[in-house]
């Protein structure tokens, strides 16, 4: 799934998707082969989904993992 948009706030990165997150079992989040824990960003939406980093994340595609490590 596609990243449409990334915002950076102290340290979190707010990332915009092209669709809803997966509504299935997952615990991460995989960007360029790096895996993120996911931070809920409460009355956003389904497709806003924040993670702990400071970098731009726009145009890039992002998993959503399970525990062990299967792509949802």
């Amino acid at each position: 799934m596609k990243i449409l948009s990334s915002s950076q706030t102290n340290g979190v990165a707010v990332l915009k998707l092209e669709n809803d997150m997966p509504a299935t079992r997952w615990t991460k989040l995989r960007i360029d082969g790096d895996e993120y824990d996911p931070c809920i960003v409460m009355d956003a939406g389904f497709d806003v989904i924040a993670i702990r980093s400071g970098k731009d994340f726009t145009g890039k595609d992002v998993e959503f993992v399970d525990g062990e490590g299967s792509v949802r």
